[in-house]
């Protein structure tokens, strides 16, 4: 999610749950990451997250993931 330098993102991000830091030592792990073996969508360029979070709630049968290239 690009935050464009809001006061505190960075260390939000950093302690986030939600982000993984290390990917390359993900590949070929992401069933056992999302623990099920649904299909799993790219989302590459997640902007804020909105279009991939709303994705995820209506398509529970699916794992999401999404790159973001740009801490900002």
């Amino acid at each position: 999610m690009r935050l464009r330098k809001l006061k505190g993102a960075e260390e939000a991000v950093e302690n986030s749950p939600y982000v993984i830091h290390d990917p390359e030592m993900k590949k070929g792990t992401w069933r056992q990451l999302f623990g099920n073996d649904h299909p799993l969508y790219l989302e590459i360029g997640t902007g804020k997250g909105r279009f991939l979070m709303e994705n995820a709630s209506l398509h529970p049968e699916r794992s999401f993931l999404g790159i973001e290239l740009y801490s900002s």
